[in-house]
C-alpha cells in the first residue's frame, strides 16, 4: 500500500525537495499547508490532489479560497495557525513531514505527535526552542521521528540519502547562522556525512547517525539562540543594502532566512536600531539623495531605480526625511 503524506511547509526549499521524492516513489499525499505562496501551492495541487491544504497567511487564505470556489474535487481549505495544526493532526497520513518557517512549526509538530503520527522534522524551531518537548512528545506516544518514513518494503534507499542529505544541509546552514563562521565542529561533521553519505548502505545506520546528529545541534543552537539572531538580523541588513531596489518585503526577507516574521520584526528593531519598512525607506532616500547630485535622471526615474515606484510617494517621503522635495534637493547641491 502506497504511504499517505502530510507536508507542511510545501512551497519552501525541503517541501518541494520531498515533493520530488514523493512523486518519484508514488505516495499519496493527504495534506498540504504553506503560508502565502498561493500559486504555488495551486500548482501542487493540481498535480497532488490532497484532501486538506492549509494556508496560514489570512490574504492568501482568502485568495486560495476563491481560487478553488467551483473546483471540482477542491480540497478542503483550513487557515491560520489553528487550521496548521489541525492538518497536521488529522487521521490519515501514515507519517508528517514537518518543514514549516517559523514557531508556528513547533505546535505543528507536538499536534502531530500528539495525535499518533510519525514525524519527519525539517523545522529550525522545533529543534531550537522545543527539543525536549518533541522528545518527550515522541516517548510518551510512541511514535517515530524520520524512521518510519523510510521503513517498509516500498521504501528506497536512495530517496532515504536524498532527504537526509537535503536535511543535513539546511541544519548546516542554520548552524552556519548562528555561529557566523564555517569553523565549527558540528558544520564539519555535517560535512564529512554528506561526502560520506554514498559509503553508507542500510537505513538504520544512516538514521542512527542522523538522530544523534539532531541531538548535538538543537543542543548547539539552543546555547547559541541570542547570537544567532543578532547574526540574521546583521546578514538582513546587509542584504537589503545590496538588494533595496528591488521588490522586498519583511515576509520575502523572512521567508529567505527562515525565520519567523512577527519574531523577527521585534529582534530586528532591537538589534539595528530601526524597524524594517523604516530601515529599507532611509537606505533607498539616501540612495537616491546620490543619484540626484550625480545624475541627470528624473525625480520619476530616479524614484523607481531605488524601489518606489509612485513618484508622488516618493517626494512626499523625500521631504519628510531632508526637509525638501527632490527637486529642491538636487538644485541646492549644484549651487
Amino acid at each position: 500500500m502506497s504511504k499517505k503524506i502530510t507536508l507542511l511547509g510545501s512551497t519552501g526549499s525541503i517541501g518541494t525537495q520531498s515533493l520530488d521524492v514523493i512523486r518519484a516513489q508514488g505516495y499519496e499525499v493527504y495534506g498540504l499547508s504553506a503560508h502565502s505562496h498561493v500559486e504555488k501551492l495551486l500548482q501542487q495541487i493540481e498535480e497532488f490532489h490532497p484532501k486538506y491544504v492549509c494556508m496560514t497567511d489570512p490574504d492568501a487564505a482568502a485568495k486560495l479560497d476563491a481560487a478553488l470556489a467551483g473546483r471540482a474535487n477542491a480540497p478542503k481549505l483550513l487557515t491560520g495557525p489553528e487550521g496548521l495544526k489541525e492538518l497536521a493532526a488529522l487521521d490519515g497520513p501514515d507519517v508528517v513531514l514537518n518543514s514549516v518557517v517559523g514557531i508556528a512549526g513547533l505546535g505543528a509538530s507536538l499536534c502531530a505527535i500528539e495525535s499518533g503520527h510519525d514525524l519527519a522534522l525539517a523545522n529550525k524551531e522545533s529543534l531550537v526552542t522545543g527539543g525536549h518537548l518533541v522528545t518527550q512528545a515522541v516517548e510518551k506516544h510512541g511514535v517515530q521521528l524520520l524512521r518510519e518514513m523510510f521503513s517498509g518494503r516500498n521504501s528506497h534507499f536512495d530517496d532515504c540519502r536524498y532527504i537526509l542529505f537535503s536535511l543535513i544541509s539546511e541544519m548546516i546552514r542554520l548552524i552556519a547562522d548562528a555561529d557566523g563562521s564555517f569553523m565549527n565542529q558540528y558544520i564539519g561533521r555535517g560535512y564529512e556525512f554528506c561526502v560520506k553519505i554514498n559509503h553508507y548502505h542500510n537505513v538504520p545506520a544512516m538514521l542512527d547517525w542522523f538522530a544523534g546528529y539532531v541531538r548535538q545541534v538543537a543542543e548547539y543552537l539552543e546555547k547559541n539562540q541570542s547570537f544567532n539572531v543578532s547574526h540574521i538580523a546583521v546578514r538582513v541588513r546587509n542584504y537589503m543594502l545590496e538588494h533595496y531596489a528591488e521588490d522586498i518585503s519583511l515576509a520575502d526577507i523572512c521567508d529567505k532566512f527562515g525565520i519567523n516574521a512577527s519574531y523577527f520584526s521585534k529582534k530586528f528593531k532591537e538589534e539595528i536600531g530601526m524597524n524594517f519598512v523604516d530601515l529599507l525607506t532611509s537606505i533607498r532616500l539616501d540612495a537616491a539623495a546620490q543619484l540626484l547630485l550625480n545624475t541627470r535622471s528624473s525625480v520619476a526615474q530616479i524614484s523607481k531605480s531605488v524601489g518606489i515606484n509612485d513618484a508622488k510617494y516618493f517626494s512626499k517621503l523625500f521631504h519628510n526625511s531632508y526637509g525638501m522635495n527632490p527637486t529642491q534637493y538636487r538644485e541646492r547641491g549644484a549651487g
